[in-house]
């Protein structure tokens, strides 16, 4: 198992700097969503895609080794970056992130293979109204129907537009929810896609309330200034997530553009 964080930036940069490709994406997964139900009220959300590599015959231990993977390629990532005054926190949170098979949704051929190891499905209507990223994770992971529809959509549409993946390498779109900006405003610019980190801070789980509620940051929404040009993007922290956003988001960038 092995995360590859090189590509992951690659298809983001993809997707952000093809107009219709994102709008596309966009509505197809915010269709898939309302379909089943799920309403963010005054909430958004970015899913961002990380590749990676797993021979099935991992399948069995997959959460296991996608987590210590995942510490893995983030510390790598650091170093190569210069951030390595980062990775203490890397390590001290690790122990609350979720990982594959139960961290989004998913491309077609490593879903099936995951599917075989499925206990339950958890029913929509006895879920609350998710408002966090973990609980909208859950919402899509424990519904067959909604997991295979989503990635069906959005991995349909990669593949239209030329995006595909090597045998054994996959594809998750792990989302992060905010609360949706009143304003379209720029929240930050990067000159090299260098400094555009991905992976994380990844989803907290909250096992326990407290020790987990200090490592909940509050994401920062908007409009950030790439080589590339404007595009949707999140800010946590120090790391910068890029993918697919709702339509409001796109409806951000659009009013950016106009007064441009």
């Amino acid at each position: 198992m092995k995360w590859d964080i090189k590509k992951s930036d690659e298809i983001k940069r993809k997707i952000a700097k093809n107009e219709q490709l994102m709008t596309k994406l966009s509505n197809a997964a915010d269709k898939v969503l309302k379909k089943h139900g799920i309403q963010l009220k005054g909430m958004s959300y970015v899913f961002e895609p990380r590749i990676f590599t797993m021979d099935p015959a991992e399948a069995p231990e997959v959460m296991m080794r996608s987590r210590q993977a995942m510490v893995a390629a983030i510390m790598d990532d650091l170093i190569k970056k210069g951030s390595g005054a980062n990775i203490d926190s890397v390590l001290d949170s690790s122990k609350y992130t979720l990982s594959i098979p139960e961290c989004g949704g998913m491309d077609p051929i490593t879903l099936k293979v995951l599917e075989k190891y499925r206990m339950s499905e958890r029913l929509i209507a006895d879920d609350p109204v998710p408002i966090t990223s973990a609980g909208l994770i859950k919402r899509i992971v424990g519904n067959i129907e909604l997991l295979g529809e989503l990635s069906a959509s959005i991995f349909g549409i990669l593949k239209e537009n030329g995006i595909s993946f090597k045998e054994n390498e996959g594809c998750v779109f792990t989302p992060v929810i905010f609360e949706t900006p009143v304003y379209a405003q720029k929240v930050g610019a990067a000159t090299t896609p260098e400094q555009l980190h991905g992976f994380g801070p990844q989803v907290y789980a909250d096992p326990t309330p407290e020790p987990a509620a200090r490592l909940k940051l509050k994401p920062l929404p908007g409009i950030i200034d790439t080589p590339w040009g404007p595009t949707v993007g999140i800010i946590i922290h120090c790391w910068w997530w890029i993918g697919i956003p709702a339509p409001e988001m796109l409806r951000a960038l659009d009013v950016m553009r106009k007064m441009q």
